[in-house]
């Protein structure tokens, strides 16, 4: 199944050169399909729909040959940012399927400082960047309001620099 980057035209002036890399290169967002629903570990109940992240470079691979935490379901667009930490802590360092160069480049933008007022409000943008992108917070999880339409993927898409590894011909 496809999947939407995470990353907004506006990332690189609302946020860290770390957290603009990690969106636009290493996460994605999905929509849950029974597949995914009976192939992954879940701690809670996950609808067909569903709107999950999940790291793009083993999105492909079969769940059990993934590292841990390749993907989650927060239950919010407030969750969103604390659950690409997790990624970040538990999965980009054991993922097999994350090229060395671009493991070289998320730790050298480990400390550099986010831009503008970013440090201050950069929780806050995640959530207004997942709402721009279309999703919205129900009793059962984050679902986009509209389904996104081939034009919206292609667009988004097309604005990732590895957009060859999130189409499909």
């Amino acid at each position: 199944v496809e999947g939407i980057p995470l990353s907004t035209e506006k990332d690189k002036d609302c946020l860290s050169p770390r957290h603009h890399f990690i969106r636009t290169q290493m996460v994605e967002a999905f929509c849950a399909t029974e597949d995914d629903i009976l192939g992954g570990k879940h701690n809670k109940k996950i609808h067909i729909g569903q709107v999950g992240i999940r790291c793009v470079f083993c999105s492909k691979v079969p769940y059990k040959e993934r590292a841990v935490r390749s993907f989650c379901f927060p239950s919010s667009t407030t969750r969103i940012y604390q659950s690409v930490t997790v990624m970040i802590h538990h999965h980009f360092n054991t993922c097999s399927c994350i090229s060395e160069k671009v493991r070289h480049t998320l730790l050298s933008l480990k400390n550099k400082a986010a831009n503008g007022a970013a440090n201050t409000n950069s929780k806050q943008f995640w959530v207004q960047s997942a709402r721009d992108l279309g999703l919205v917070n129900t009793e059962h999880g984050m679902f986009f309001e509209k389904p996104p339409t081939g034009q919206n993927k292609k667009a988004k898409v097309e604005k990732s620099a590895n957009a060859e590894l999130l189409t499909s011909s």
